[in-house]
């Protein structure tokens, strides 16, 4: 099977975990030591990251025009991008990654967003809050939501049978990540200011 479509099938099965900015990923898999596919599917373009026991060691970018591979479909990620990660088989990556490689290294890691540390403020307010997602209004369960905060990722949940993620943060700006059922991630921002604050969000609309 050519590299695209091994690609695209085993990014399709099942549910991957995410949503992940690519230094979160890229640590998460480090420590774990996993192999594997992260994907961003951008409205043009998607990127493919291919993990071999923990490390980044292949890429690929699909759009319209064809497929760039290695160090080439590397240089289009601009440290944004949020991933979706599938667990697959070494010896299969291993396999793939001889026709995508990532010669330079370095390149990757400028794309890496940098851990900003977290520094609480004793004077500021916390509190639960609570986010709702619907589908043309029925309630969606089993819902990854995730939060980040000044560069860090501050918590993440999966919607109940009513449609509802918990959280316990600081009051204060956040970007929310949802990925969806058809694995895609949609991201907005929001204020946070006071405690049981409940955001409603319609996937339908």
């Amino acid at each position: 099977m050519e590299i695209v479509g091994f690609l695209q099938e085993n990014t399709r099965k099942g549910q991957g975990r995410g949503p992940f900015h690519l230094s979160d990923l890229i640590q998460m898999v480090e420590k774990q030591q996993e192999s594997g596919i992260g994907v961003s599917v951008g409205k043009t373009t998607t990127i493919y990251v291919l993990f071999s026991r923990g490390e980044p060691d292949g890429a690929v970018a699909v759009d319209e025009k064809g497929a760039l591979f290695g160090d080439k479909a590397v240089l289009l990620l601009k440290g944004g991008e949020l991933f979706e990660f599938f667990t697959i088989d070494p010896e299969d990556i291993d396999g793939v990654v001889l026709g995508c490689r990532i010669f330079q290294k370095g390149h990757i890691k400028k794309t890496m967003m940098p851990n900003i540390p977290r520094i609480i403020n004793r004077n500021e307010g916390m509190g639960q809050f609570i986010m709702t997602v619907h589908s043309s209004g029925v309630p969606q369960s089993g819902i990854h939501v995730s939060l980040r905060r000044r560069g860090q990722i501050v918590g993440s949940d999966v919607t109940t049978g009513e449609g509802k993620a918990y959280f316990k943060i600081l009051f204060g700006s956040y970007s929310c990540a949802i990925l969806d059922r058809d694995h895609k991630i949609r991201t907005f921002q929001f204020e946070f200011n006071r405690s049981g604050y409940e955001l409603r969000v319609d996937l339908g609309d």
